[in-house]
């Protein structure tokens, strides 16, 4: 690779070259009509000659290194450039357009300068994705048949959460809790993030499920040990250490029991009507 430089005056005329028998002149006077210095890039045989114009070289130098890392915000991200001469005009774009990126990613920019001056700089913007974090409430405990637990919950990039639910629960839709049984519920809230956003840290709530109440919906009345137990053992007869003597009615006193707790959802229920030999 031959370079050629050449410096001409007012009254000095371009050289010619050949190639494959044309005629050809370093620079053309409607692209350099200071006519000071040529460029042509041209093959003569084996020979590369290249001629430079008039234009003056420059330093190009990207504001904050080679090398330029900021985080997603939603706005365009675009990178400074110096000159040397300073103040020259510069064309910079971003993996080959003139517009900003604003979008995660990572960008070669280039800055070109234009007019009476050679030069270009370049440098690697990246744009990181933006952290997230989730707003997920405390939840309390929770007594069994009370209904379900509406959940609810909020991501500071404002993104959707979702929910996942375990133990003594489970999901009944996107954002609700059914409760199943007596236990441990554990309710996590996630958020995966996207193009422009990190996942979110997952946030884990946990509360218990405890037993129903009198009146609630999640044990038949004639479950609850504390009403049940005590009226069958009113309802038995007396008994000796030898012998226990079964109500002459055949059960029927029983029956009438616990047709009696059924109906009463208070706990208000008499054992009156036991009848005992």
């Amino acid at each position: 690779m031959r370079t050629l430089r050449r410096q001409a005056d007012a009254r000095a005329q371009p050289p010619l070259l050949h190639r494959n028998g044309t005629r050809l002149a370093p620079s053309d006077p409607t692209q350099n009509p200071a006519g000071l210095l040529y460029k042509l890039s041209v093959t003569t045989n084996s020979c590369n000659v290249t001629f430079f114009t008039n234009e003056q070289p420059a330093v190009v130098s990207a504001v904050g290194g080679a090398n330029i890392t900021v985080t997603y915000d939603g706005t365009p991200k675009s990178v400074a450039f110096t000159t040397q001469p300073a103040g020259l005009p510069l064309a910079v774009t971003y993996d080959g357009s003139a517009v900003a990126p604003v979008n995660a990613g990572t960008y070669v920019v280039l800055a070109t300068v234009t007019g009476g001056y050679v030069g270009t700089g370049s440098a690697t913007l990246t744009i990181l994705k933006a952290p997230q974090t989730i707003s997920f409430a405390s939840l309390t405990n929770k007594k069994l048949g009370s209904g379900d637990v509406v959940l609810s919950a909020s991501s500071s990039s404002g993104l959707p959460v979702s929910f996942a639910a375990s133990g003594a629960c489970s999901m009944k839709g996107a954002a609700t809790v059914r409760l199943d049984r007596i236990g441990t519920c554990t309710v996590t809230a996630r958020q995966a993030g996207d193009v422009n956003r990190e996942a979110a840290p997952d946030v884990v709530r946990s509360f218990a499920v405890t037993s129903g109440t009198p009146g609630s919906n999640s044990v038949p009345p004639y479950l609850w040990p504390g009403r049940l137990i005590p009226r069958i053992i009113d309802l038995l007869p007396t008994t000796t250490a030898t012998t226990t003597v079964l109500p002459r009615d055949n059960g029927q006193a029983l029956a009438a029991l616990v047709r009696a707790l059924l109906l009463d959802s208070s706990g208000a229920a008499s054992s009156s009507s036991t009848q005992k030999p």
